[in-house]
């Protein structure tokens, strides 16, 4: 409700926060950005989503936005998909804000059933590299070098979790 209640008074497309990531024991509070200026003109809004925060699907998005721009998820991966339909939305939306408070909570306590990011081999490199040439073609349409700006993230990311999570395929 928050989040429906902050698109509708500042006339967003898409509106971002903070969120909990749950590991069982203990939420953790990520993403939060409490310096955000909302009046940032609409590209450095994008710029400094992609620079300062996560490219997650923790955010809520018109659905005018996502039919009016055919923005769909690709199906041909199986990690990463959420964060390219998220950067084609964040692209194309007219108005972006931020909001100070976290709204979703990401479990991420033990299950019998391991989440793709918990188990990272050969398909889930594959999507990375599937996913950055992707990220580029679409920030670039705003005149944005994802490969300058948050790439270095990514491969960080990929890195540790390959050390962790490695199925060895």
């Amino acid at each position: 409700r928050v989040m429906y209640h902050e698109a509708i008074k500042n006339d967003a497309d898409m509106v971002r926060s903070a969120f909990y990531v749950n590991d069982g024991k203990k939420n953790y509070l990520v993403n939060r950005l409490p310096e955000w200026d909302n009046s940032l003109e609409r590209i450095s809004t994008i710029e400094n989503f992609l620079a300062k925060h996560s490219l997650t699907s923790m955010c809520l998005i018109n659905k005018r936005l996502i039919t009016d721009n055919e923005i769909k998820f690709p199906t041909d991966m199986k990690m990463g998909e959420d964060t390219v339909f998220v950067a084609k939305a964040l692209v194309a939306a007219k108005k972006a804000i931020y909001i100070d408070r976290p709204t979703f909570v990401y479990n991420r306590a033990p299950t019998f059933v391991e989440s793709t990011t918990k188990s990272f081999g050969e398909k889930e490199i594959s999507d990375q590299l599937l996913m950055w040439p992707r990220l580029q073609e679409i920030f670039l349409r705003v005149g944005i070098n994802y490969y300058k700006t948050r790439l270095h993230v990514n491969l960080r990311y990929v890195l540790s979790t390959l050390i962790q999570y490695n199925k060895f395929d």
